[in-house]
């Protein structure tokens, strides 16, 4: 089978992802897609409520810009997350181009764990770094 990756997709605030980009995401065969340069305009919560409800397997990583406002929101998105423990969508992975608070760092450990968990028992093999 042969494997299709996205990596570096930079986001550009002045021109958002459109409903039929994320669409062809979903129905393509990607198994990893990484969206860098993220600002604290992308509403990471609706982009990723659509992939999980359209492909729950994907693989997303998110690296936001220097930004401490996006700190509570990815926070409160994770801690949410984590509350729900193992699920049928691939828990996203969130980066900072900053130094973390610790509640943040530590949410995003235990994310990673979670997505370990995830791809251990759904995908057989480890692809984190």
């Amino acid at each position: 089978m042969m494997r299709s990756f996205l990596s570096k997709l930079f986001y550009n605030s002045f021109k958002p992802l459109s409903k039929n980009f994320i669409e062809k995401v979903c129905t393509s065969n990607l198994e990893k897609f990484t969206l860098s340069r993220l600002t604290e305009d992308f509403n990471f919560e609706e982009f990723l409520a659509e992939i999980q409800k359209k492909k729950p397997k994907l693989d997303v990583r998110l690296f936001f810009k220097k930004n401490y406002k996006m700190h509570e929101r990815v926070n409160a998105y994770m801690e949410e997350l984590l509350d729900n423990g193992l699920t049928d969508s691939c828990p996203p992975l969130f980066e900072f181009g900053i130094n973390e608070n610790d509640r943040l760092f530590i949410n995003r450990l235990k994310l990673k764990h979670l997505r370990n968990s995830y791809l251990r028992e759904f995908k057989a093999t480890i692809l984190i770094d």
